[in-house]
């Protein structure tokens, strides 16, 4: 779909315009590539190049847009990276996988949906890559544990995604490269400050809660990777 807005818009008020672009299932065949640059990019990131456009990146077909369009010398292009597409594939989620137990997890599902390993593996050569266009974005979605059994998309990823980042950043021998991905490449993207505070985190085994209470309700939610251990914990 091709958004029918004036993109000077975002130029006149001086704000980024966020894409979240996605093919529906499967790979995408060349001329689908074609389509999606010539109809849903190219008029914003090629055209408008103050709007700063950003895009979630969650397969491969967003990573062959950024390959094969975006110029050396556009700087203004950006991706953000949710800590789930770096995690899980599709049969993950639908119960094909051994880490899934053959069961749905309808708690890790989410849209733009996960899709093969090979785009996993793309996400998370972006994600080590160093490249400053490409940084972490939360993409948080707390839904209440019956809303997400009405097939509600999102995931609940605040308490742990930075713990699951550490550990997979150090498995990887890239953890130097994790602090710029989380707090350096977003801010100087956007014309912001970089953080001044910190977050301590000690390597310590603790297990991620089952679900965490909403207050002021008989509501629940329930988080990215429940009764999972994680090696990190936060301190500060």
């Amino acid at each position: 779909m091709v958004a029918q807005t004036d993109p000077s818009v975002f130029e006149e008020l001086d704000i980024a315009s966020n894409l979240h672009t996605h093919w529906r299932n499967g790979p995408m065949a060349p001329w689908m590539v074609n389509m999606l640059i010539e109809n849903g990019f190219r008029w914003v990131v090629l055209g408008m190049p103050n709007t700063k456009p950003n895009a979630l990146l969650e397969g491969d077909d967003a990573i062959e847009y950024f390959r094969r369009e975006i110029k050396e010398d556009a700087e203004y292009v950006a991706a953000t990276i949710a800590v789930q597409y770096l995690a899980f594939t599709s049969d993950d989620v639908l119960g094909y996988s051994e880490a899934s137990k053959g069961l749905i997890q309808v708690h890790n599902g989410c849209k733009p949906q996960y899709k093969d390993p090979e785009d996993r593996e793309a996400v998370q050569e972006a994600a080590l890559s160093g490249d400053s266009r490409f940084f972490y974005g939360g993409d948080d979605a707390a839904h209440f544990e019956s809303a997400k059994h009405e097939g509600a998309c999102g995931t609940f990823s605040t308490p742990v995604a930075i713990p699951w980042l550490i550990s997979w950043f150090k498995k990887q021998d890239a953890y130097p490269k994790l602090n710029p991905f989380l707090a350096h490449y977003g801010p100087d993207y956007y014309g912001f400050d970089r953080p001044e505070g910190k977050l301590i985190f000690q390597k310590k085994t603790w297990k991620v809660q089952p679900k965490y209470p909403v207050p002021g309700t008989i509501q629940s939610v329930v988080p990215l990777f429940a009764g999972e251990e994680m090696e990190y914990q936060l301190v500060n």
